[in-house]
């Protein structure tokens, strides 16, 4: 919510209307970004230029970038100096290896004939990249693959070094361990990844504290060098002196200002799963404050306390807080990732506004309301925001929802769609969110044109304002090469996440950073 700010309604990524800069990024990631006293705070993946995930700063008048820190917390993992720098060499010549492999692969694609597959080919055989079984991609072949590296190399998995289990297989979804955003007190920017790394930098690049921890290396049953993408996806949260976040199978609370462990709660062991990619969000419920996590997962703030959850009515996706009654939850539903039971097969649909009560260690939820008039409206990619009484959900355009009866106030229905837009912010009384055209709002492009958003403005009564364009980069020089490694399309972040700061607003791209503002 940005009552204050007063962002464009109009530009145009081709023309160049109302955008100020465009800042491309040291390599791509899925994860949102926030804007802070003049500066722009953001994830970058590892295995390109950085062995690491990077924190990244820009000048958010200039869109310069000012300084980017490597994530590093292998001193933590491997206390001898001289092990730790065979595992550091072991996993800098594992990802030089993927590098490789995934050239050779798009050479083998944009072989012109069987002459030029076949010099391709027998380089991958001679490298190890190649196998005669049909039913196992290549880099399973690899002593030095992702499938094979906790046999071969069980000290990268111990040492909390892995790609998630989506990345393994190449050009299809992967979070990666950068897609959580970071939050920031004004003073100090946070950070938590997939890896299991927390971190704390000043504004200058000074880093004030690192912690890592080894427990939860991904699914149940899997090792230690196995990520689940979900599991390492949801976003962390400043809640008084505590930096707490939510990843993989332990819910953590740091002091902010040391970065030693306050409370943790164990996800595995009270039995409750992690896939979901929801962020958690505190409530205040009969006076005291309770940490909400999909699963679900209830903890009283501040001793980090488990509620036990009764009746859950399983509706869940995104969670947003009635900022009014902060008792009430907003759930949008979601199918495979929002919990809802047998992706989407349940008795409470959502959206769905659900009320909670304490009872002694009991979390009681009363659902009062669920579907738009009666019916279930579940997607991978919904959103909804809560204002002033009002809830705006997004389904191929803006639903205006009364809170408390879920009654459509106004707003046309549309068909749903894994490819519903999603609402991001409310500024100056207007909404901004993704379009609904192509996946999760964008227009994958798998040759060297652009990729192309749309990015809709919408009246608090639902009327569309405005259809907006940006526009990523051509797929050539620097970009087609980390495209090449990164072995996915032409698009816009998962969802194209985004941030407003005063008048103007901040877009993260898979390649680039946008700036829109009133020229």
């Amino acid at each position: 919510m940005y009552p204050n700010s007063n962002p464009p309604v109009e530009w145009d990524g081709k023309t160049g209307t109302n955008i100020l800069w465009q800042t491309p990024l040291p390599y791509v990631s899925y994860g949102g970004l926030i804007a802070v006293k003049n500066r722009v705070f953001l994830m970058s993946e590892f295995g390109y230029q950085s062995d690491f995930p990077e924190l990244v700063c820009m000048d958010a008048t200039t869109g310069k970038r000012l300084w980017k820190r490597e994530i590093n917390h292998l001193a933590l993992a491997v206390q001898d100096a001289a092990e730790r720098q065979k595992v550091a060499t072991v996993w800098h010549d594992h990802l030089a290896w993927r590098r490789e492999y995934m050239t050779l692969k798009a050479e083998l694609a944009g072989a012109a004939d069987e002459a030029a597959r076949a010099v391709v080919t027998e380089t991958m055989k001679t490298k190890g990249m190649w196998t005669a079984d049909k039913k196992a991609t290549p880099e399973k072949a690899s002593p030095l693959s992702h499938w094979r590296m906790g046999k071969e190399h069980p000290e990268i998995g111990k040492a909390g070094l892995f790609f998630d289990a989506w990345r393994g297989s190449y050009g299809g979804w992967w979070p990666g361990a950068t897609f959580a955003t970071p939050c920031s007190d004004g003073e100090f920017v946070y950070i938590a990844t997939a890896w299991r790394q927390y971190a704390c930098f000043d504004f200058n690049g000074n880093q004030k504290w690192l912690q890592w921890f080894p427990q939860g290396g991904g699914r149940p049953g899997k090792s230690a060098d196995y990520g689940d993408g979900c599991g390492g996806s949801r976003s962390p949260l400043l809640w008084g002196d505590l930096f707490i976040a939510d990843t993989f199978g332990w819910v953590r609370a740091l002091d902010r200002k040391t970065g030693k462990v306050v409370w943790e709660v164990s996800r595995d062991a009270l039995g409750i799963g992690q896939h979901e990619i929801t962020s958690p969000v505190v409530m205040t419920i009969g006076g005291v404050d309770v940490l909400w996590c999909n699963g679900p997962l209830a903890i009283r703030l501040p001793e980090g306390k488990p509620l036990k959850v009764e009746n859950w009515p399983n509706s869940g996706m995104m969670a947003v807080l009635n900022t009014d009654e902060r008792d009430t939850l907003f759930l949008t539903g979601g199918g495979e990732h929002g919990a809802w039971a047998d992706k989407g097969h349940g008795t409470n649909p959502p959206p769905a506004a659900v009320k909670f009560m304490i009872e002694g260690d009991a979390l009681k939820p009363t659902v009062l309301w669920s579907g738009i008039d009666g019916k279930g409206l579940p997607s991978n990619c919904a959103t909804l925001a809560y204002d002033a009484g009002k809830v705006y959900y997004s389904n191929r355009g803006v639903q205006v929802l009364d809170a408390k009866t879920g009654k459509v106030l106004s707003g046309a229905a549309k068909k749903a769609a894994a490819a519903t837009g999603s609402i991001y912010a409310i500024a100056n009384g207007r909404i901004y969110g993704t379009g609904a055209g192509g996946e999760h709002g964008c227009e994958k492009r798998k040759d060297d044109l652009e990729a192309k958003v749309s990015m809709d403005v919408f009246s608090l009564d639902g009327k569309q304002l405005a259809v907006n364009a940006l526009y990523g980069p051509k797929l050539e020089g620097e970009f087609k090469t980390m495209q090449t490694v990164a072995g996915i399309p032409n698009w816009f972040s998962y969802s194209m996440p985004f941030t407003v700061d005063g008048d103007r607003l901040y877009v993260r791209g898979c390649w680039m950073v946008y700036c829109i503002g009133a020229k």
